[in-house]
């Protein structure tokens, strides 16, 4: 796979991404964990056939995306979940969640959504 992603690769992307909580839950034991985040991110990575730094870089965007569906639209303030934005939906498992997401240096970035 290129850098082409059409719906249903972001859709498993995503899912992938949400079933390893180290990547995304500030909450979970092993979220300061780096070796078992680049062990999840080799995961994705290896699914897709791709570098770890395609996969984070589409993550992070994704989750850009997100947050200003959310800040632009008010649809993460409560139950009016109206963007249309075709994986809004998809992402709303990181609803109310501290999302840390990746800097160019490999710093961390915290988002309040």
């Amino acid at each position: 796979m290129s850098g082409n992603w059409n719906n249903d690769d972001v859709y498993k992307l995503i899912e992938m991404f949400q079933a390893r909580e180290v990547l995304w839950n500030t909450m979970s034991e092993s979220y300061k964990d780096r070796n078992k985040k680049h062990d999840a991110w080799m995961e994705i990575a290896s699914e897709f056939n791709m570098d770890k730094k395609v996969i984070e870089k589409k993550i992070r965007s994704l989750v850009g995306q997100f947050n200003r569906e959310c800040k632009s639209n008010k649809s993460c303030a409560g139950a009016n979940e109206s963007s249309k934005w075709f994986a809004f939906k998809k992402l709303m498992f990181l609803k109310g969640k501290n999302i840390p997401s990746l800097t160019v240096d490999g710093g961390l970035q915290v988002s309040f959504i």
